[in-house]
């Protein structure tokens, strides 16, 4: 499975929407969803923030 789906199951299976998740690890909305798109690869700082 492609990360970002994975990314989009994760956040789907705990009920988050895209603004919760990126209130989470301070980011914009567009960001996460440019991410769940496969339009953006996120730093690892921030994929450790998501983790």
């Amino acid at each position: 499975m492609a990360k970002n789906i994975r990314l989009k199951v994760a956040r789907t299976e705990k009920e988050m929407s895209q603004q919760q998740l990126a209130d989470a690890v301070e980011v914009t909305r567009q960001t996460i969803s440019a991410i769940e798109r496969g339009d953006y690869n996120p730093t690892i700082n921030l994929c450790i923030k998501m983790d």
